[in-house]
């Protein structure tokens, strides 16, 4: 068998699923075989990471502070992200791209007075491929005092 066809024939096989291959000596006086197994390539799940440059935004006086959020993405088709505030409401969605990516957010340093613990924005990384998917979440809080 030439080189060039086993190589593509191998390609072939790994694409399409598992089998066993025999194989015999190009020399003519050998007389050792041998046999190749070949099985199914399949990609890892996704993984994802998440980061903030600051976990907590102080005072709460209402004013708007730039957070980054970053992290890796590995083995995934899409990638995407969300932040909610403490009620679940998003403020913010988008995509996500690249083995690295960063997303700058402008979060407001606000919190309700009545809520004993704060208010907590929770930025939500998900990369998918296929069924599986992975998620991860990084949190910036606006602490009560």
């Amino acid at each position: 068998m030439k080189p060039s066809i086993f190589i593509l024939f191998c390609v072939t096989l790994l694409m399409i699923g598992s089998c066993n291959v025999e194989h015999y000596p190009v020399a003519p006086q050998s007389t050792d075989r041998g046999s190749l197994q070949f099985q199914k390539v399949t990609p890892t799940d996704p993984t994802v990471s998440a980061s903030s440059s600051i976990t907590s935004l102080w005072p709460p006086n209402h004013k708007m502070h730039i957070v980054t959020f970053s992290g890796q993405l590995l083995n995934y088709e899409s990638a995407s992200y969300t932040v909610t505030d403490g009620d679940g409401n998003i403020c913010y969605s988008g995509s996500l791209s690249g083995v690295s990516y960063t997303v700058d957010l402008a979060l407001e340093a606000a919190r309700d007075g009545k809520d004993k613990n704060g208010r907590v924005y929770t930025f939500t990384a998900s990369a998918f491929a296929g069924s599986a998917v992975a998620r991860v979440s990084a949190f910036v809080t606006v602490d009560h005092n």
